[in-house]
Protein backbone atom coordinates (compact mmCIF):
# COMPACT_ATOMS: atom_id res chain seq x y z
CA UNK A 1 0.00 0.00 0.00
CA UNK A 2 2.76 2.42 0.94
CA UNK A 3 4.52 1.98 -2.38
CA UNK A 4 1.35 2.53 -4.39
CA UNK A 5 0.44 5.71 -2.50
CA UNK A 6 3.95 7.04 -2.14
CA UNK A 7 5.05 10.06 -4.11
CA UNK A 8 8.17 11.74 -2.83
CA UNK A 9 10.29 14.71 -3.69
CA UNK A 10 13.41 14.90 -1.58
CA UNK A 11 16.00 17.62 -1.83
CA UNK A 12 19.43 17.26 -0.26
CA UNK A 13 22.54 19.34 0.02
CA UNK A 14 24.90 19.79 -2.89
CA UNK A 15 27.08 16.92 -1.65
CA UNK A 16 24.33 14.37 -2.36
CA UNK A 17 24.69 12.90 -5.83
CA UNK A 18 22.43 9.84 -5.79
CA UNK A 19 19.19 9.33 -3.93
CA UNK A 20 17.02 6.23 -3.88
CA UNK A 21 14.02 5.11 -1.86
CA UNK A 22 15.25 1.66 -0.89
CA UNK A 23 12.03 0.65 0.83
CA UNK A 24 8.86 1.97 2.44
CA UNK A 25 6.79 0.42 5.19
CA UNK A 26 3.41 1.40 6.63
CA UNK A 27 2.72 0.98 10.32
CA UNK A 28 -0.12 3.38 11.20
CA UNK A 29 0.04 6.18 12.04
CA UNK A 30 3.48 6.28 10.42
CA UNK A 31 4.93 5.69 6.99
CA UNK A 32 8.63 4.83 7.11
CA UNK A 33 10.98 5.35 4.18
CA UNK A 34 14.50 3.94 4.01
CA UNK A 35 16.55 6.39 1.98
CA UNK A 36 19.82 5.43 0.28
CA UNK A 37 21.87 8.59 -0.22
CA UNK A 38 25.41 8.77 -1.58
CA UNK A 39 27.83 11.64 -2.18
CA UNK A 40 30.19 12.22 -5.08
CA UNK A 41 32.64 9.71 -3.65
CA UNK A 42 29.93 7.03 -3.39
CA UNK A 43 29.78 7.36 0.39
CA UNK A 44 26.73 7.96 2.62
CA UNK A 45 26.46 11.44 4.14
CA UNK A 46 27.73 12.11 7.64
CA UNK A 47 24.50 13.91 8.50
CA UNK A 48 21.10 14.66 6.96
CA UNK A 49 18.87 17.50 8.10
CA UNK A 50 15.13 17.18 8.47
CA UNK A 51 14.80 20.36 6.42
CA UNK A 52 16.31 18.49 3.48
CA UNK A 53 13.52 15.91 3.36
CA UNK A 54 10.15 16.75 1.80
CA UNK A 55 7.57 14.08 1.01
CA UNK A 56 4.08 14.02 -0.44
CA UNK A 57 1.52 11.26 -0.07
CA UNK A 58 -1.44 11.16 -2.43
CA UNK A 59 -0.74 14.77 -3.39
CA UNK A 60 -0.43 16.09 0.16
CA UNK A 61 2.72 16.97 2.04
CA UNK A 62 3.37 14.59 4.93
CA UNK A 63 5.02 15.89 8.12
CA UNK A 64 8.39 14.41 9.00
CA UNK A 65 8.21 12.89 12.49
CA UNK A 66 11.68 11.37 12.86
CA UNK A 67 14.94 11.13 10.92
CA UNK A 68 18.01 9.08 11.80
CA UNK A 69 20.60 6.74 10.37
CA UNK A 70 19.54 3.10 10.35
CA UNK A 71 22.12 1.86 12.84
CA UNK A 72 20.97 4.53 15.30
CA UNK A 73 17.33 3.53 14.91
CA UNK A 74 17.55 0.29 16.88
CA UNK A 75 15.62 -1.50 14.14
CA UNK A 76 16.45 -4.99 12.97
CA UNK A 77 16.70 -6.42 9.47
CA UNK A 78 14.92 -9.48 8.09
CA UNK A 79 17.43 -11.02 5.68
CA UNK A 80 16.11 -13.49 3.11
CA UNK A 81 19.08 -15.36 1.65
CA UNK A 82 18.57 -16.95 -1.75
CA UNK A 83 21.37 -19.45 -2.37
CA UNK A 84 22.14 -20.74 -5.86
CA UNK A 85 22.88 -24.49 -5.68
CA UNK A 86 23.46 -25.02 -9.38
CA UNK A 87 26.71 -26.48 -10.70
CA UNK A 88 27.43 -23.17 -12.40
CA UNK A 89 29.21 -22.39 -9.11
CA UNK A 90 32.30 -24.53 -8.53
CA UNK A 91 32.76 -26.29 -5.15
CA UNK A 92 35.76 -24.17 -4.15
CA UNK A 93 33.86 -20.99 -4.99
CA UNK A 94 30.80 -22.21 -3.11
CA UNK A 95 32.95 -22.77 -0.03
CA UNK A 96 34.02 -19.12 -0.16
CA UNK A 97 30.37 -18.11 -0.43
CA UNK A 98 29.52 -20.34 2.53
CA UNK A 99 32.26 -18.76 4.64
CA UNK A 100 30.99 -15.28 3.75
CA UNK A 101 27.47 -16.28 4.81
CA UNK A 102 28.83 -17.69 8.08
CA UNK A 103 30.48 -14.33 8.80
CA UNK A 104 27.18 -12.55 8.05
CA UNK A 105 25.28 -14.90 10.38
CA UNK A 106 27.83 -14.47 13.18
CA UNK A 107 27.31 -10.69 13.03
CA UNK A 108 23.52 -10.84 13.34
CA UNK A 109 22.15 -8.66 16.15
CA UNK A 110 19.43 -9.78 18.58
CA UNK A 111 16.81 -7.77 16.67
CA UNK A 112 17.74 -9.29 13.28
CA UNK A 113 16.13 -12.31 11.61
CA UNK A 114 17.38 -14.52 8.80
CA UNK A 115 15.78 -17.03 6.42
CA UNK A 116 17.57 -19.30 3.95
CA UNK A 117 16.19 -20.69 0.69
CA UNK A 118 17.91 -22.49 -2.17
CA UNK A 119 17.22 -22.53 -5.88
CA UNK A 120 18.48 -24.83 -8.61
CA UNK A 121 16.15 -27.29 -10.31
CA UNK A 122 13.61 -26.39 -7.62
CA UNK A 123 13.03 -23.78 -4.94
CA UNK A 124 13.29 -24.87 -1.29
CA UNK A 125 12.81 -22.85 1.87
CA UNK A 126 15.35 -24.45 4.20
CA UNK A 127 14.94 -22.14 7.18
CA UNK A 128 12.15 -19.71 7.94
CA UNK A 129 12.93 -16.45 9.71
CA UNK A 130 14.79 -16.99 12.95
CA UNK A 131 17.25 -15.30 15.25
CA UNK A 132 18.94 -18.63 15.94
CA UNK A 133 22.48 -18.33 14.57
CA UNK A 134 23.27 -22.02 15.02
CA UNK A 135 20.20 -23.02 13.01
CA UNK A 136 21.19 -20.58 10.27
CA UNK A 137 24.76 -21.90 10.14
CA UNK A 138 23.45 -25.48 10.00
CA UNK A 139 21.17 -24.60 7.08
CA UNK A 140 24.06 -23.06 5.14
CA UNK A 141 26.35 -26.00 6.00
CA UNK A 142 23.85 -28.47 4.53
CA UNK A 143 23.93 -27.12 0.98
CA UNK A 144 26.30 -27.16 -1.97
CA UNK A 145 26.31 -26.94 -5.77
CA UNK A 146 24.36 -29.98 -6.96
CA UNK A 147 21.78 -29.05 -9.62
CA UNK A 148 22.03 -28.70 -13.37
CA UNK A 149 19.47 -25.91 -13.81
CA UNK A 150 18.77 -22.53 -12.21
CA UNK A 151 15.17 -21.45 -11.61
CA UNK A 152 16.23 -17.93 -10.69
CA UNK A 153 13.03 -16.08 -11.57
CA UNK A 154 10.86 -18.55 -9.66
CA UNK A 155 13.08 -18.11 -6.60
CA UNK A 156 12.82 -14.34 -6.79
CA UNK A 157 9.05 -14.51 -7.13
CA UNK A 158 8.80 -16.70 -4.02
CA UNK A 159 11.18 -14.46 -2.08
CA UNK A 160 9.18 -11.34 -2.88
CA UNK A 161 6.23 -12.83 -1.02
CA UNK A 162 7.90 -12.02 2.32
CA UNK A 163 6.87 -8.40 1.87
CA UNK A 164 3.33 -9.47 2.75
CA UNK A 165 4.27 -11.28 5.94
CA UNK A 166 2.95 -9.66 9.12
CA UNK A 167 4.72 -11.75 11.77
CA UNK A 168 4.81 -9.57 14.86
CA UNK A 169 8.55 -10.12 15.48
CA UNK A 170 9.61 -9.62 11.85
CA UNK A 171 11.43 -6.29 11.31
CA UNK A 172 9.98 -3.73 8.92
CA UNK A 173 13.32 -3.54 7.13
CA UNK A 174 13.27 -6.61 4.87
CA UNK A 175 15.73 -7.46 2.13
CA UNK A 176 16.54 -10.25 -0.31
CA UNK A 177 20.24 -11.14 -0.55
CA UNK A 178 21.22 -13.20 -3.58
CA UNK A 179 24.33 -14.28 -5.44
CA UNK A 180 23.64 -15.28 -9.05
CA UNK A 181 24.91 -15.06 -12.62
CA UNK A 182 21.50 -13.65 -13.58
CA UNK A 183 20.58 -16.48 -15.96
CA UNK A 184 17.25 -18.25 -15.50
CA UNK A 185 16.89 -21.77 -16.90
CA UNK A 186 13.35 -23.04 -17.11
CA UNK A 187 11.26 -21.01 -14.64
CA UNK A 188 8.70 -20.13 -17.27
CA UNK A 189 8.76 -16.63 -15.77
CA UNK A 190 10.31 -13.75 -17.69
CA UNK A 191 11.96 -10.59 -16.43
CA UNK A 192 8.91 -8.67 -17.65
CA UNK A 193 6.69 -11.01 -15.61
CA UNK A 194 8.75 -10.18 -12.52
CA UNK A 195 8.83 -6.43 -13.03
CA UNK A 196 5.30 -5.61 -11.72
CA UNK A 197 5.74 -7.84 -8.67
CA UNK A 198 9.11 -6.30 -7.85
CA UNK A 199 7.63 -2.82 -8.02
CA UNK A 200 4.54 -3.77 -6.01
CA UNK A 201 6.35 -5.77 -3.34
CA UNK A 202 8.46 -2.84 -2.18
CA UNK A 203 11.21 -5.30 -1.22
CA UNK A 204 14.81 -4.40 -2.12
CA UNK A 205 17.00 -7.04 -3.77
CA UNK A 206 20.70 -6.85 -2.84
CA UNK A 207 22.44 -8.83 -5.55
CA UNK A 208 25.99 -10.07 -5.95
CA UNK A 209 26.71 -10.85 -9.57
CA UNK A 210 29.03 -13.81 -9.97
CA UNK A 211 29.37 -15.64 -13.26
CA UNK A 212 31.23 -18.50 -14.91
CA UNK A 213 29.18 -18.14 -18.09
CA UNK A 214 30.87 -17.82 -21.51
CA UNK A 215 31.94 -14.29 -22.35
CA UNK A 216 29.08 -13.76 -24.79
CA UNK A 217 26.43 -14.42 -22.13
CA UNK A 218 28.19 -13.26 -18.99
CA UNK A 219 27.70 -9.49 -19.23
CA UNK A 220 24.19 -9.77 -20.65
CA UNK A 221 22.84 -11.73 -17.68
CA UNK A 222 24.79 -9.75 -15.09
CA UNK A 223 23.17 -6.63 -16.56
CA UNK A 224 19.74 -8.27 -16.18
CA UNK A 225 20.45 -8.96 -12.50
CA UNK A 226 21.71 -5.41 -12.05
CA UNK A 227 18.49 -4.00 -13.52
CA UNK A 228 16.31 -6.17 -11.27
CA UNK A 229 18.22 -5.04 -8.17
CA UNK A 230 18.03 -1.37 -9.15
CA UNK A 231 14.32 -1.62 -9.97
CA UNK A 232 13.62 -3.07 -6.53
CA UNK A 233 15.42 -0.33 -4.59
CA UNK A 234 18.38 -2.56 -3.79
CA UNK A 235 21.94 -2.54 -5.05
CA UNK A 236 24.18 -4.69 -7.25
CA UNK A 237 27.84 -5.57 -6.88
CA UNK A 238 29.86 -7.66 -9.31
CA UNK A 239 32.17 -10.21 -7.68
CA UNK A 240 35.30 -12.13 -8.56
CA UNK A 241 36.63 -15.29 -6.84
CA UNK A 242 39.09 -13.16 -4.87
CA UNK A 243 36.50 -10.62 -3.73
CA UNK A 244 33.59 -12.71 -2.48
CA UNK A 245 34.11 -12.06 1.24
CA UNK A 246 34.57 -8.35 0.56
CA UNK A 247 31.47 -8.27 -1.65
CA UNK A 248 29.21 -9.82 0.98
CA UNK A 249 30.54 -7.36 3.57
CA UNK A 250 29.95 -4.45 1.18
CA UNK A 251 26.38 -5.55 0.46
CA UNK A 252 25.73 -5.78 4.21
CA UNK A 253 27.07 -2.25 4.54
CA UNK A 254 24.73 -1.07 1.77
CA UNK A 255 21.74 -2.49 3.64
CA UNK A 256 22.72 -0.65 6.83
CA UNK A 257 23.76 2.70 5.34
CA UNK A 258 20.21 3.92 4.75
CA UNK A 259 18.60 6.86 6.49
CA UNK A 260 15.27 6.12 8.21
CA UNK A 261 12.65 8.84 7.62
CA UNK A 262 9.39 8.38 9.50
CA UNK A 263 6.40 10.44 8.40
CA UNK A 264 3.30 11.07 10.50
CA UNK A 265 0.26 10.29 8.40
CA UNK A 266 -2.04 11.66 11.12
CA UNK A 267 -0.32 15.03 11.12
CA UNK A 268 1.71 14.60 14.32
CA UNK A 269 5.16 16.09 14.11
CA UNK A 270 8.23 16.18 16.31
CA UNK A 271 11.03 18.68 16.05
CA UNK A 272 13.34 17.20 13.43
CA UNK A 273 16.60 18.97 12.61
Amino acid sequence: IGLILWGACCAFGQDAVTFNISQTAVQPPYLTAYLDILDKAGQPPTHVRGADVVATLDGHQVPLADLKFFDASGEGVAYFFLVDVSKSIRPAEFNQIRQAMYAWIDNLRPQDRIAVATFGREYHLLLDFTGDKQAARAAVASIGPSDDRTLLHLALRRALDISRRNDKDLPMRRVVVILSDGKDEGSGITVEDLRPQIQASNLPIYAIGYSNLPTGERQYYLDVLHRLASLSGGTFREATPASLAEDYAAINGSIHRVVVARFACNGDRKSVV
